[in-house]
């Protein structure tokens, strides 16, 4: 699912299978260079039952409801990044924080949810006069 608000800025995209997101994460490699990437893990919880839309990992069970965690059980979790990215076509920089939210199930990532200050690139890629790609920095 991927939609644009009147600016052209995404509102999210959706990308399943191992190639789509291959083609997705080459577009990136295309259109910026990483001069800083810094992940810093906040949190992970394990043995969720469920992450709500947002990807928050909000709700889990109540105590005495589920048994202990084992290392099957899914893991959800949270990672703010602090980057540093040129943008090629215009050669500026873009710098700020994003924050990650991974849900790992049977020892696979099955979902990312990542959040930018998409005021911060809104703005930045108006200055460039560049449209904004749909993934996104």
């Amino acid at each position: 699912m991927h939609g644009e608000d009147e600016h052209g800025v995404s509102t999210g995209v959706k990308t399943t299978g191992k190639l789509a997101l291959r083609q997705l994460m080459q577009h990136m490699l295309t259109e910026w260079d990483y001069l800083v990437y810094d992940p810093k893990v906040l949190g992970v919880t394990l043995g969720f039952p469920d992450v709500d839309s947002q990807g928050s990992g909000v709700g889990g069970p109540a105590p005495g409801e589920a048994d202990a965690p084992t290392v099957d059980s899914p893991i959800l979790a949270r990672v703010q990044t602090r980057y540093s990215l040129r943008h090629r076509p215009s050669g500026e920089t873009l710098s700020g924080t994003k924050r990650v939210a991974l849900r790992i199930e049977d020892r696979i990532v099955r979902r990312i949810d990542e959040y930018q200050d998409r005021a911060l690139v809104l703005t930045f890629m108006s200055l460039v006069g560049a449209s904004v790609s749909p993934a996104g920095p």
